[in-house]
């Protein structure tokens, strides 16, 4: 009898911690933040690797840079360039500068004549000719 409730106890504990592991790793993917790569020399990443749907009411879409560290070397690196896309390359914002400190994310403002697009893609770049990984998020909105 001792036996079972020790197995009892044993499988108890056991979901209790899944349940937790499982809780904190939704709470990471439900804050949308992505891992990325910037390639060397300014090179924007690709369309189809940072994509979301918009409703096609809002005249901007935002992104955020959280970090941002270089492949190698002293990690002075604090700010990257996004755009936004119609999600084939077409640019339907300008280029903005986003930096590691800001508290919010930035407004891309999406150009005259595509405000209707309801799927945007996301571009991102690093700001010197190095290589780096940043951790960003956006919004379609």
């Amino acid at each position: 009898m001792k036996s079972n409730k020790k197995g009892a106890k044993t499988i108890i504990n056991s979901l209790v911690m899944f349940f937790l592991i499982a809780s904190s790793m939704n709470g990471y993917a439900a804050s949308g933040e992505v891992s990325i790569y910037l390639y060397p020399n300014q090179v924007w990443t690709g369309d189809f690797e940072n994509t979301d749907s918009r409703t096609g009411n809002y005249s901007t879409v935002y992104v955020r840079n959280h970090a941002v560290r270089p492949e190698s070397g002293t990690d002075n690196y604090t700010k990257i360039q996004a755009r936004a896309t119609n999600g084939y390359g077409l640019e339907i914002t300008d280029t903005y500068v986003i930096d590691e400190s800001a508290s919010s994310y930035t407004a891309l403002k999406i150009k005259e004549g595509y405000l209707s697009v309801n799927f945007v893609g996301f571009q991102f770049r690093g700001n010197t000719s190095h290589d780096a990984y940043a951790i960003v998020s956006y919004d379609g909105r």
